[in-house]
């Protein structure tokens, strides 16, 4: 069964608000100031109107109502993922605004890689339909650039616990930390978009 059009356009554009938000938070992280902050929160703002929009159009439409088992469930599941990541990207902010910590080079790293994450997710759920062949690419380019941060990830926190501020270093940690929970989303909402594309749905 194909996904409503509706549905697609919705899904699509919870993907590229989630992107626009890490776009953002990257340019937070670059020279993290309340500002920054500000416009970081003004980007983010549409992404949690997408997913109530969605699950409003899964409940309400008899298109969507009649979309049945797994289907329905990863659709979902796939919202969900994306809502996570947007959130994801909000506590990155806040927490580094709240614990006044500084960037550092292996934020900088995990910010670019979730981007290219973001950006390859948005892609592959634009093209899953009209190019299937190139959705899929995006797919595994969006699971490359997962695999860095969990790279960067242990590289800092490596760093992090071996340095003799332990209690400034665990400050950081926590942002790497979600990093590391938004490339899990990211990895599982490339699987997701994968099986669509696999099943020609």
């Amino acid at each position: 069964m194909a996904i409503p059009t509706r549905l697609h356009q919705l899904l699509g554009g919870q993907l590229r608000s989630a992107r626009d938000g890490f776009f953002a938070m990257r340019t937070f992280i670059g020279a993290p100031s309340l500002q920054e902050g500000r416009h970081f929160n003004d980007v983010v703002r549409s992404a949690g109107v997408w997913f109530r929009q969605m699950e409003e159009f899964i409940e309400g439409d008899s298109g969507a109502r009649s979309l049945r088992g797994q289907l329905r469930v990863d659709l979902f599941r796939l919202g969900r993922m994306m809502e996570d990541l947007s959130g994801t990207a909000r506590a990155i902010v806040e927490e580094m605004l709240w614990y006044r910590v500084d960037t550092d080079e292996f934020l900088r790293k995990m910010a670019n890689s979730s981007c290219e994450s973001c950006d390859s997710l948005a892609a592959a759920w634009k093209q899953s339909r009209s190019m299937p062949s190139g959705s899929s690419e995006c797919v595994v380019r969006a699971k490359k650039a997962n695999r860095q941060v969990f790279r960067f990830f242990r590289e800092g926190e490596r760093l992090v616990l071996g340095h003799p501020e332990v209690l400034k270093r665990l400050k950081i940690r926590a942002v790497y930390r979600h990093f590391s929970d938004a490339a899990h989303r990211a990895d599982e909402a490339a699987d997701i978009i994968e099986s669509f594309v696999v099943q020609g749905i």
